[in-house]
């Protein structure tokens, strides 16, 4: 019986054995892929800190290169303003336009309901036009002609633009 007994005994040790075995080479297979796996996370984190270096190197170049200086800022804001004005005036100018128009047609419809009568014109409008900016703006987009005054440009420009500083003849 203690042969039996010996067997057993062996036959047990043997199976712990061969069950560790076993542990112990799949907890190594599980390891090589695990450090297969940190080896190829390692080289793309590389390759990303590489990339994100480059960018950010671009990114400052653009930066650099687009940035203005405080007086080229301020030129600019201060062109933005001016086409803000210029916008606002040229909506100015269509509105009058518009009244011009609707005025000259009731003259011309007044005058044919009433040929004996002149008429006062109906509407009068004053605006007020800061001189300097506005000739400065002037000679900027309307050159003037050899020997033209500032006065004789804006009443061409006008002339161009549809508004007669003429008033209508009225014959009795």
């Amino acid at each position: 019986m203690k042969t039996a007994m010996k067997n057993v005994l062996l036959g047990f040790a043997a199976a712990i054995v061969i069950v560790c075995a076993a542990f112990l080479f799949l907890q190594h297979q599980a390891q090589e892929k695990l450090r297969a796996e940190n080896e190829s996370l390692a080289q793309q984190f590389a390759q990303l800190q590489t990339d994100n270096e480059s960018l950010s190197n671009r990114l400052a170049t653009v930066g650099d290169s687009k940035s203005l200086t405080d007086e080229q800022f301020n030129e600019l804001l201060k062109l933005r303003g001016e086409v803000g004005k210029l916008r606002q005036q040229t909506n100015e100018l269509g509105k009058l336009r518009e009244e011009n128009r609707q005025l000259n047609a009731a003259a011309v419809k007044n005058e044919k309901d009433n040929p004996q009568k002149t008429s006062e014109p109906l509407i009068t409008r004053a605006f007020k036009i800061e001189p300097t900016i506005f000739f400065q703006n002037l000679k900027q987009s309307i050159p003037a002609n050899d020997g033209e005054t500032p006065s004789e440009t804006f009443g061409r420009f006008l002339k161009q633009n549809g508004v007669d500083l003429n008033p209508p003849e009225v014959f009795l």
